[in-house]
């Protein structure tokens, strides 16, 4: 058996289109040769030829394929990340049912990156991941599961598991809520905005959060006076009947009020905000971000760019949304504060954030340091719980440096136990994006919701 080159294969036999990166031609070569050997029509795209027949093809085989198999070697993670996103929504590549299945193959090299989204990337029912970054050359027998689930069977993990992942990842036992009676959905977000805006104009930014299964009836409801979908966040696990906070950043633009609220009981739903862009703003795209909360705790945000275009502007220009979701996180905190951080992390662990907590054991023995690092590198993000007892802790300052010094700026998200202006952040968290601005806002926005 042969595989094709973006051409779809006789209906008798079982399909996937392995999708990759032109850089990453060999890797998926390899990996569509064991599939053939393993009695599976594999599908590679086309890279050269008219741009416009070439996207036509590549969404017909979308629509035909039996199953999808991404391929990341050399690529960027954000093209990876934002393809197998994508492809969760299969109604919306014009496919009559659900594909059999949506994998990623990770190949060589091995990478931390790699590492980390084969361990915490969240999965759905019918996916599956495969690190294979170490393997030299890959075998048939590596792809047992995948042909288990092409043939319509259970996929059971083989004798070694530490390649591949299966469906969605097992909870912990302490990340459970304490009450079965709690129900936990599993909702996405959506930011609607016009695709550009003028100077000397208003225009309104929503966010919406639904089920995967309501999201075209989203999509109809939202699509408003021009607005469009930009970018996703999720799935994330929420409480039903749970309020979330969203804070709205979008520097030289005047928003009315940044903060707002949602209540999320399984239905759809959405929060809105009225921008208005000042006369003096140049033609170019300004940076945004929706950072989503459930109390003083932040889930995680939505990032887009705002087009500003004047009369005079002729070049197209558009709205790019990314996410990024907080799976696993570090919290560093003074063991003062340990009874208020149980207190913050309670709810948070419900919502679906692993929050590792056991930092004060980790102090204590005798590898912390390097402990501690592994710790940091597996997470998606430090929760910084700052207070006047975390200022003057050196283990809090030593984490939360080195933090900053592995992961950046973006990785660190303080959480304030104490009010900002009488226990300022660091200097160097100035740029955090959730700092004491945020928390001014929230706490700006009770009251005034108080007073009315």
């Amino acid at each position: 058996m042969s595989f094709q080159d973006n051409a779809v294969a006789s209906p008798d036999e079982p399909t996937v289109y392995v999708v990759h990166q032109p850089e990453d031609a060999e890797f998926a070569a390899s990996f569509a040769k064991v599939l053939s050997e393993s009695q599976i029509e594999p599908i590679l795209p086309a890279f050269e030829g008219d741009p416009a027949e070439l996207r036509a093809q590549h969404e017909q085989t979308l629509r035909e394929c039996d199953a999808v198999a991404v391929c990341w070697g050399v690529a960027s993670e954000l093209w990876v990340k934002s393809t197998f996103q994508r492809l969760r929504y299969w109604y919306d590549l014009g496919r009559e049912k659900p594909l059999k299945f949506l994998a990623a193959a990770l190949g060589p090299p091995r990478t931390a990156a790699k590492e980390i989204f084969a361990e915490i990337w969240p999965r759905d029912k019918g996916e599956l991941i495969w690190n294979l970054s170490d393997r030299e050359k890959l075998a048939p027998g590596d792809l047992d599961a995948l042909v288990t689930a092409m043939s319509g069977r259970t996929v059971n993990p083989p004798a070694s598991a530490s390649a591949m992942r299966y469906d969605v990842a097992p909870e912990r036992d302490d990340e459970a809520p304490a009450e079965d009676s709690k129900q936990i959905d599993r909702a996405d977000f959506c930011v609607f905005a016009p695709p550009a805006v003028a100077p000397s104009t208003e225009f309104v930014l929503s966010v919406w959060a639904f089920l995967r299964e309501r999201r075209a009836q989203m999509v109809e409801l939202a699509t408003v006076a021009g607005a469009a979908p930009r970018g996703w966040l999720g799935p994330l696990r929420v409480e039903r009947d749970i309020e979330l906070s969203l804070v709205l950043q979008l520097r030289g633009f005047t928003i009315e009020h940044p903060v707002g609220t949602m209540l999320w009981d399984g239905e759809i739903a959405n929060t809105s905000f009225l921008i208005a862009a000042p006369p003096n703003l140049s033609p170019r795209t300004y940076p945004g971000a929706v950072t989503i909360l459930q109390g003083d705790v932040p889930l995680g945000r939505l990032l887009f760019e705002i087009a500003v275009e004047t009369a005079q502007s002729k070049e197209a220009t558009y709205i790019e949304a990314q996410f990024k979701r907080i799976t696993n996180a570090f919290a560093s905190y003074a063991s003062e504060d340990r009874a208020e951080v149980l207190s913050r992390v309670q709810g948070i662990r419900a919502a679906g954030v692993n929050v590792f907590l056991d930092v004060l054991s980790l102090r204590a023995g005798e590898d912390w340091e390097k402990n501690i690092t592994t710790e940091i590198d597996r997470c998606d993000a430090l929760y910084l719980f700052w207070s006047d007892a975390a200022r003057k802790s050196r283990w809090v300052d030593h984490e939360w440096h080195l933090a900053l010094r592995k992961r950046g700026p973006e990785f660190i998200w303080p959480v304030p136990l104490a009010d900002p202006r009488d226990v300022p952040p660091p200097r160097e968290l100035a740029s955090a994006h959730f700092n004491d601005a945020i928390l001014l806002l929230l706490n700006a926005e009770r009251a005034r919701r108080n007073e009315t």
